[in-house]
C-alpha cells in the first residue's frame, strides 16, 4: 500500500485531487513491477492554492472521505484521497472488510464514517498498532498544506517490519 500512496503522492505534486480513491484504481506497471500506478482520472480536480478542491466531487461512498459525503464536498483537498487510501489500507489488512460495506444511504454512510473517527480503537481492533497513528496523522493534515506523506510511510514500514 505504501506503492498506492506514492501514486497520490504523485498526482497530488500536479496540484491534482484523484476523488476516487479505491483498490480498483490502481494498477501494476508493466514496464517496472514494483511500481503501482493510479488510473481512472474522470472526477480528478485542481487543487488552489489554498489547497481546496472546488470541483469536490465523491466516487464510490465505501472509499470516500467524510469531507467528500459531507454537505460541502467542494472543500475537499488532499487530505481526502489519503483518507480513502486509508480505507484502502483497512480493507486490504481486513480481509475486505469495511463496518459500512454495502452500505447505499449516503447519510448513513457519513454517519458510520464519523463513528469510526471518534472510536478509532474500536474501528481499527485487530489490526497494527500503527494503523491508529496513520489514522490520527491524517486527522492532523492541515488544508492549506500537502500531507506529511513521510510520517505515513514510516509508519508503514513499522507495520512491515513486525509483520
Amino acid at each position: 500500500m505504501d506503492k498506492a500512496l506514492k501514486a497520490i503522492q504523485d498526482l497530488h505534486s500536479f496540484n491534482l485531487l484523484h476523488q476516487d480513491i479505491k483498490l480498483e484504481n490502481f494498477a501494476m506497471s508493466l514496464e517496472s513491477p514494483d511500481e503501482v500506478i493510479l488510473i481512472d482520472f474522470g472526477i480528478a480536480a485542481n487543487v488552489e492554492k489554498n489547497g481546496i478542491c472546488p470541483r469536490g466531487q465523491f466516487g464510490t461512498p465505501s472509499f470516500s472521505a467524510r469531507d467528500a459525503l459531507g454537505k460541502e464536498p467542494e472543500r475537499q483537498h488532499y487530505k481526502s484521497d489519503i483518507e480513502s487510501w486509508f480505507y484502502c489500507l483497512i480493507y486490504a489488512a481486513n480481509d475486505g472488510y469495511l463496518e459500512w460495506a454495502g452500505e447505499r444511504d449516503i447519510a448513513a454512510l457519513l454517519k458510520a464514517k464519523k463513528a469510526a473517527w471518534k472510536n478509532q480503537t474500536k474501528f481499527l481492533m485487530g489490526l497494527p498498532v500503527q494503523f491508529l497513528e496513520i489514522m490520527n496523522a491524517i486527522n492532523l493534515f492541515k488544508r492549506e498544506r500537502r500531507p506529511n506523506y513521510e510520517k505515513i510511510y514510516a509508519l508503514l514500514k513499522q507495520v512491515m517490519n513486525v509483520s
